[in-house]
């Protein structure tokens, strides 16, 4: 798996609101772990997760920092920024827009099993992300 080529194709269709192209990198059987510990599988909740973002945050941005590879599993590493002006709904709950801006680091680990990505295990810190939604 060439780790920089899928980095590089997802940030850019993730900015580019394409879940045609970003979706065309997942296993029809992606399973998805996020921060709260639930976990997914199906590439149509990733889907439903990526629109859930950018209609609580439209502007959002994916900014990556760093992506490696080896064999078949790959790490990254970035921030999402934007302004906090839609609906945004979370494992952690909904929150009506606020205007606020919000910015968040996170990393990412994949398992990719015939070119596409078949596990990611996302990590952000929840509480900070809940904090700047709530002035908290």
């Amino acid at each position: 798996m060439d780790m920089h080529n899928f980095a590089k194709t997802a940030q850019t269709a993730f900015n580019a609101r394409d879940i045609k192209t970003l979706a065309t990198q997942w296993a029809d059987d992606l399973e998805y772990l996020g921060p709260d510990g639930a976990p997914v599988t199906g590439k149509e909740h990733s889907i439903a997760r990526e629109e859930a973002i950018w209609a609580g945050v439209p502007d959002i941005k994916v900014s990556l920092t760093c992506f490696t590879a080896e064999g078949d599993r790959g790490v990254l590493q970035g921030t999402m920024s934007g302004t906090h002006t839609g609906t945004l709904s979370t494992a952690d709950g909904t929150f009506p827009p606020t205007g606020k801006k919000v910015v968040i680091d996170f990393v990412a680990l994949f398992d990719f099993e015939n070119g596409l990505a078949k596990r990611e295990r996302v990590y952000y810190d929840r509480a900070a992300l809940a904090a700047q939604l709530t002035g908290a």
